[in-house]
């Protein structure tokens, strides 16, 4: 019996730490997880990603450190640089800010300074999104300047420092036609 008693203390004690190795290798290969925005559809170069097209799924964690998107706020409003697939992490690489402003648009474009506003219509030269500078012809005068894209439509010209014939190069070449733009 006293044999027994050993050799069942023997197989506890061996299961145990077997046990132990076990619980460690489980732990030590355990994946980290986290929550990534994904697009519930398929979505077209340019197209605009809106809220419902947008869902939550659990993925493993890079050891890489890719740049997955992992804020769904951030993914709303942006447009597709490239056709994107459903059930794919979305990188930084793979979204922009959408273009307000498209090459050959119809634009209003505005001067604004100190006690003086003018504005004229002007042709895109190159697309645009908010905030970004892009080139623009007066429809008048076939002169080309540099704007800022504001709004869908709409590019704002400021005087600038060094140059005190930046406003004339925008207005038209008579001054009827400039009063009748000024009103």
């Amino acid at each position: 019996m006293m044999r027994t008693n050993s050799i069942f203390r023997l197989a506890l004690a061996a299961l145990g730490a077997l046990g132990v190795w076990l619980l460690e290798l489980a732990l030590a290969s355990a994946i980290e997880t986290h929550v990534t925005p994904m697009l519930a559809q398929p979505l077209a170069r340019g197209e605009i990603i809106r809220d419902e097209m947008i869902v939550d799924q659990e993925i493993k964690r890079s050891p890489a450190g890719f740049d997955y998107i992992t804020d769904r706020v951030a993914l709303i409003g942006m447009a597709a640089k490239r056709p994107l697939r459903a059930g794919v992490p979305l990188r930084v690489s793979d979204i922009a800010q959408p273009n307000i402003i498209r090459k050959g648009d119809l634009v209003t474009v505005a001067f604004e300074a100190p006690g003086l506003s003018l504005s004229i219509r002007g042709k895109a030269l190159e697309d645009g999104v908010s905030g970004q500078a892009i080139r623009v012809m007066n429809t008048q005068t076939n002169r080309t300047f540099e704007g800022v894209a504001v709004s869908s439509g709409y590019v704002l010209v400021s005087p600038m420092a060094n140059s005190p014939a930046a406003p004339q190069s925008i207005l038209p070449r008579n001054a009827a036609a400039a009063a009748s733009i000024a009103e």
